[in-house]
């Protein structure tokens, strides 16, 4: 580790999970290594940002780059499953080790006392994890036409469709 940083370097592979019913899920990405795991616990809010932030760098980069990631630096050893809740996430693509580097921040409830983990990871690696992500989206909770918010299995209140809010037609100044 260096300065409160874990680097897994080239993870085996990194996927979007999901766990419980819409409206109640949890989120996390899970980078696997040869010796062990890191959960990253996430918002939905910040793993539709990831997987929106993935389609872009993926279009920006050419298709050669990330194929074979190459490490410049020896990954740390981890035994088993590291596991934490993060702030902040970070994404770019590494020339130098020709991967894409995920680096997460603002930990907490961390199993390991570290600041951040960096995982690099190959460009196939990253497609897969946004078909995960945009899986996961799609089986959240259905949105009301009128007024965007979740469904549930309770009533809704829907202020455009009871008059309740004041609705501006945008066609009217």
């Amino acid at each position: 580790m260096n300065e409160g940083r874990l680097n897994l370097g080239v993870v085996t592979g990194v996927e979007a999970e999901s766990f419980g019913e819409p409206g109640s899920r949890t989120f996390r990405v899970r980078a696997s290594t040869g010796s062990g795991e890191v959960l990253i616990w996430l918002e939905k809010e910040q793993l539709v940002a990831l997987g929106q932030a993935v389609d872009q760098i993926l279009e920006r980069t050419p298709e050669s780059q990330g194929a074979s990631p190459r490490p410049v630096t020896a990954p740390a050893e981890i035994s088993g499953e590291v596991s934490a809740h993060v702030g902040s996430l970070a994404l770019a693509f590494d020339t130098t080790q020709n991967a894409f580097a995920l680096e997460a921040s603002e930990l907490w409830e961390a199993t390991l006392d570290v600041q951040r983990l960096l995982v690099l990871a190959s460009r196939e690696q990253l497609v897969k994890m946004v078909a995960q992500i945009d899986e996961i989206v799609a089986g959240g909770r259905p949105r009301c036409p009128m007024c965007g918010r979740p469904l549930g299995p309770s009533p809704h209140f829907c202020p455009p469709s009871n008059g309740h809010a004041h609705v501006l037609d945008e066609g009217r100044a």
